[in-house]
Formats: structure tokens, sequence, C-alpha cells
């Protein structure tokens, strides 16, 4: 069974009520995003940014909810400048990108289908987050 993720549009104070959310995306808008993790949104990151994997990267996505300690669930805030950068993907670019992250050792044996509509929808959550002033929040709950 994979992790359980969901990526959120929510203002930054309602952190809390996403960690104890059953669902949040039915709760808040967004999306499920079963097995997107911090390893995949670096690998994304990269390719976005033109850059080197930096699988550290990873590690300083910030945890807002939850004990770093405990089992689980964990609600973690995208980066802003990351989340900018989604909301400026051009629809005509999905299909490249989706298909270069689906290249990546993180995405063995997900269809390039999949991929790319995860990224289309992470896409229009970034773009919704920076129209309203708001946060991307990914739950996480192995």
């Amino acid at each position: 069974m994979g992790v359980l993720t969901d990526i959120v549009v929510v203002d930054a104070a309602q952190a809390h009520a996403v960690l104890h959310a059953q669902v949040p995306s039915e709760s808040f808008p967004g999306f499920d995003a079963k097995g997107l993790d911090q390893l995949k949104l670096a690998a994304l990151r990269a390719i976005l940014e033109g850059e080197e994997y930096d699988e550290e990267w990873a590690d300083r996505i910030p945890l807002v909810a939850g004990d770093e300690t405990s089992d689980g669930p964990w609600v973690f805030q995208l980066p802003d400048d990351f989340v900018a950068s989604l909301a400026l993907l051009r629809r005509s670019d999905e299909a490249r990108i989706a298909a270069a992250w689906l290249a990546t050792e993180d995405f063995a044996g997900w269809a390039l289908d999949g991929v790319g509509d995860m990224l289309h929808e992470l896409a229009a959550c970034a773009r919704r987050a920076a129209e309203a002033n708001k946060k991307l929040l990914m739950w996480i709950c192995p």
C-alpha cells in the first residue's frame, strides 16, 4: 500500500485543521495525490528549475503540523518559490515536464498518464494558491 497524500490550497493558519481532516482534499480545495512525497517534489523542482537534483531540498520542506517523531499524519508547506514555479507552468509544457518527471527513479512503475494528471493538478492548485494569496500544503499519512 502506498503513502496517502493530499495537496490542498489553504491559509497557513489552517494547517492543524488539515492535519486532523479525514481526507483533506474533500474538506479543502485540492486533490488526492496518493504516492506523492518530498523526494518526488525535489525531482520536479530540479526539472522545473533546470538544476541538479538536490535530495536535501526535500528535507527542508517545512513541517507545519504534526509531530515528526510520530507515525503521521504530517502536513508540510510547499516552499513559495516552488509554488510560484508551478503556477507559471504552461499547459503546453506539461507533457514534456511530466515525461521528464516520470523518467526519475522515484516514479518506477508509474504510467505517464498518472504523472501527467498529478502535474496538471499540482500546477492548477499552485495557480489557485498564488491567485488567492494562500499556501499549498501537503498532507501525508503513511
